[in-house]
C-alpha cells in the first residue's frame, strides 16, 4: 500500500487539479480573442480562465497564466500554480516553489492547498518532512469535505503516520475516499477484504471494489479478479474469466505477466502449455524477475516425462535462491534434503532454509524449526526449533501451529504447556485438521490441560480415525482398545478390525500385531504410505509408535 500511495503522489494525472481550479477548454474562437484581451489587460480572474483554457493544450501558457494571476493576488490561481510546479507542468519541477505557493493559498483560506501542505510535509516536498503537521493539515482538509484528502487521512491512520495507529479510522476514511470514486481507495479495500486483513474477510465486497478499478490500467486488480474467478471465491468459478483478467494484468506490469504464464502452466482457462509458460518466463528472469525463475524450475520438474528435467529445474532454483526468491530457496532446499538433481546434503538444505526463514518466509521457518528439532544439518537445539516454529505459527500455517502445539504438549524448547497444546489442538481440529484431533483425543484421555473425559476423548480419537484414514492413526487408536490405555475398557474386536484397515494400507506394525494374535492379515487394497505419518517431513526419521514419539 506504501508504493501505491507514493504512486498517488508522485504520477497521478492530476484531475483532481482541474476540479479544484475549474476547466474551460470549450471556448469559442471569438470568446478565445475577447479573454485573451482582457487578460492582456490585467484581469487576474481572464487571466485565471485563460490559464484553464490552455492548461491541456499548451502547459506552457497555462503556468504564463497562473502566474500572472497569482502574482496579482489571485488565491485560486496561487494554488494551481502551486500545482504546475509540484507536477512539473508547463514548467521544471520546484518543489520549493510549489511549497511556497501552496502556502500562500493557504494563508488565504484556500483549503485544497491545506491538503497538498499535509503531503509535502508527510514527504519533505520543499519543506522538512513533519508527520504531525502532515496529519493535522489532511485531516483538516478531509473534514472540510476535500475528497482528494480521504484516502490521504486513511493512509496516515493505517500506518500511524503522525497520529496513532487507528485502522477503524483508516478504513472509515478509505471507504469514504472509495466512495467518491478514489481509484487507489478502491483497490486498496479490494485487497483488505480479500485477504480479510483488519477487516472481516468477504470475497464479494473485494470483487465489488476491485471491479470499479479493472479498467483504471491495474494490473493489481485484474490479477485479484483473475484469482477470484481461478478458485470461485466469491463468485461462480469460471477459468476462462480468470485467464481474461491474468491477460489484462499482463499489459505493463511484470507481476500481471507472471500470472499469465501461469495461466499456461497450470492449464487456468487455456490449454496447459508448459514450453510456453517457460518461454514468457524467461523473459520476464532475463529483467531479473526471480519468481519468474522460480517457477522455470517448477516446470522441468513437473513437465511430462518426456520433458521433465530435474538438473535444469535445480539449476532455475539455484538462480532463484541466489536472488533472494524465497520459494525459489524452499525448493532448493528441499532438492538438497531429498537429494533431487543434486546430493543429498542437510547442511544445504537447512542453509536454505534459513535464508528463506531470516526473511520472513512461514515455510522456511518451519522447516528449519524441525531442522533443530531432529538435529539435522544443523546442531540439536529446542529452544531455536521453538523460536522458529513460533514465529511461523504467528504467520497461520497450519503445519507450524500443528508442532508448536506438540512443543507445548511435551516441552520442548519451552516450558510444558498442555493448556495451550490443548487450545492450539482444537483450533486445528475445528478446521479439519486429523492430526489435531487425534493428539487432542488423547490428552482428553490422558487429562492432560483438560479435564479427564474418557468418552469424549475416544468419540473424538475415532472421529479422526474414521475422517482421516490415517493407517498410524489406526494402529494406536488398536493399541488403546487392545491395552485398555488410560482407562478404556479392552476391546479386541474393536482392535483387530482397526488393525485390519492399517494393515490394507500396508502398515508394518499393523501387520505384526494381526500375526501375533493369529489373525489373517487381508491384502492391501491402497499403495504403501510412504512416511512415518507424523506430519515432521524430510528431516524425519524415527519409527512412529506414539503418533508423534
Amino acid at each position: 500500500m506504501k508504493k501505491l500511495y507514493k504512486h498517488l503522489i508522485i504520477k497521478i494525472i492530476p484531475l483532481l487539479f482541474v476540479i479544484a481550479t475549474g476547466c474551460d477548454n470549450n471556448l469559442s474562437y471569438e470568446d478565445d480573442i475577447k479573454l485573451n484581451f482582457k487578460a492582456r489587460s490585467g484581469d487576474v480572474e481572464s487571466q485565471r480562465r485563460l490559464a484553464m483554457h490552455y492548461q491541456f493544450k499548451s502547459p506552457g501558457k497555462s503556468f504564463f497564466w497562473y502566474k500572472r494571476s497569482a502574482l496579482q493576488g489571485n488565491v485560486p490561481s496561487m494554488y494551481a500554480l502551486g500545482e504546475c510546479y509540484f507536477w512539473g507542468r508547463g514548467t521544471k519541477y520546484n518543489p520549493d516553489a510549489a511549497f511556497h505557493w501552496f502556502e500562500r493559498a493557504a494563508d488565504k483560506g484556500n483549503i485544497p492547498s491545506l491538503y497538498r501542505l499535509g503531503c509535502c510535509y508527510q514527504y519533505g516536498i520543499g519543506v522538512e518532512k513533519k508527520l504531525k503537521k502532515a496529519f493535522k493539515l489532511i485531516k483538516f482538509a478531509a473534514e472540510k469535505n476535500i475528497p482528494s484528502s480521504y484516502y490521504a487521512l486513511g493512509y496516515l491512520y493505517y500506518y500511524g503516520l503522525g497520529t496513532g495507529k487507528n485502522i477503524k479510522e483508516a478504513i472509515y476514511w478509505f471507504k469514504k475516499a472509495a466512495d467518491n470514486d478514489n481509484s487507489f481507495a478502491q483497490l486498496c479495500l479490494g485487497k483488505l477484504y480479500y485477504y480479510g486483513k483488519d477487516v472481516k474477510q468477504d470475497y464479494k465486497k473485494a470483487i465489488g471494489y476491485l471491479k470499479k478499478v479493472e479498467n483504471f490500467n491495474s494490473g493489481d486488480a485484474n490479477i485479484y479478479l483473475g484469482l477470484c474467478y481461478e478458485s470461485g471465491k466469491g463468485v461462480k468459478k469460471d477459468p476462462e474469466k480468470a485467464f481474461e483478467y491474468f491477460r489484462k494484468a499482463s499489459w505493463g506490469s511484470k507481476l500481471g505477466e507472471y500470472y499469465f504464464a501461469r495461466c499456461y502452466q497450470l492449464g487456468i482457462g487455456v490449454n496447459r502449455d508448459y514450453d510456453k509458460a517457460i518461454k514468457m518466463y524467461r523473459e520476464l528472469a532475463a529483467s531479473g524477475y526471480s519468481p519468474a525463475m522460480n517457477q522455470i524450475g517448477v516446470c522441468f520438474m513437473k513437465n511430462s516425462k518426456s520433458r521433465k528435467d530435474i538438473k535444469k529445474g535445480v539449476e532455475w532454483y539455484k538462480k532463484a535462491a541466489k536472488a533472494g526468491n524465497v520459494y525459489g530457496q524452499n525448493n532448493l532446499a528441499f532438492c538438497y534434503a531429498n537429494g533431487a538433481g543434486v546430493t543429498k546434503d542437510f547442511k544445504k538444505a537447512v542453509e536454505w532454509f534459513r535464508k528463506s526463514a531470516e526473511q520472513g518466509n512461514k515455510i522456511g521457518q518451519t522447516f528449519l524449526a524441525l531442522a533443530y528439532c531432529h538435529g539435522k544439518g544443523v546442531k540439536l537445539d529446542t529452544k531455536a526449533a521453538f523460536k522458529w516454529m513460533k514465529l511461523a505459527a504467528g504467520q497461520g500455517l497450519p503445519k507450524a501451529k500443528y508442532h508448536l502445539a506438540y512443543f507445548y504438549e511435551k516441552g520442548r524448547g519451552v516450558k510444558e504447556n498442555p493448556q495451550k497444546a490443548v487450545e492450539l489442538y482444537q483450533e486445528l481440529a475445528d478446521n479439519g485438521s486429523n492430526s489435531a484431533r487425534f493428539r487432542l483425543g488423547k490428552l482428553y484421555l490422558e487429562g492432560k490441560g483438560t479435564k479427564k473425559n474418557i468418552e469424549k476423548g475416544l468419540a473424538i480419537l475415532t472421529c479422526a480415525v474414521d475422517d482421516g484414514h490415517n493407517p498410524y492413526h489406526e494402529v494406536e487408536l488398536g493399541n488403546i482398545y487392545l491395552e485398555g490405555e488410560y482407562g478404556v475398557k479392552n476391546d479386541k474386536e474393536k482392535a483387530i478390525a482397526l488393525y485390519k484397515m492399517a494393515a490394507k494400507q500396508s502398515n508394518k506394525d499393523a501387520i505384526a500385531k494381526l500375526k501375533k494374535l493369529k489373525i489373517p492379515v487381508p491384502k492391501p487394497v491402497k499403495p504403501k504410505k510412504e512416511g512415518p505419518g507424523c506430519n515432521c517431513g524430510i528431516f524425519c526419521d524415527h519409527k512412529q509408535k506414539d503418533s508423534r514419539q
